[in-house]
């Protein structure tokens, strides 16, 4: 499983509409302190809060914070997105 994570996005699709690894980039942030350590931290089109839950179209990139709140997604796609994150046990959404 960990073979077939570390080689995706795939290079072989023949697509336009599919990017190559070289055509994404990467996110690198810091959610905060205190309850956002291993927040869930995700990439999805802008939307009202929780927004997220319900959209069918488009995209999603999601990962886990550290201890520290800090997350790193490796292969985004150019776009503009929102960041939605949610903490287990801990209502609400944090923007």
């Amino acid at each position: 499983m960990r073979k077939e994570v570390r080689s995706w996005p795939y290079s072989f699709p023949q697509s336009p509409d599919f990017l190559k690894s070289d055509q994404r980039g990467p996110v690198y942030l810091k959610v905060g302190n205190g309850p956002a350590r291993f927040a869930h931290v995700g990439l999805a089109a802008p939307g009202d809060v929780g927004s997220w839950e319900f959209q069918t179209k488009g995209y999603q990139f999601w990962t886990q914070a550290n201890e520290r709140g800090i997350f790193f997604i490796k292969v985004v796609l150019p776009g503009i997105y929102n960041l939605y994150s949610w903490v287990p046990g801990v209502m609400g959404n944090l923007l």
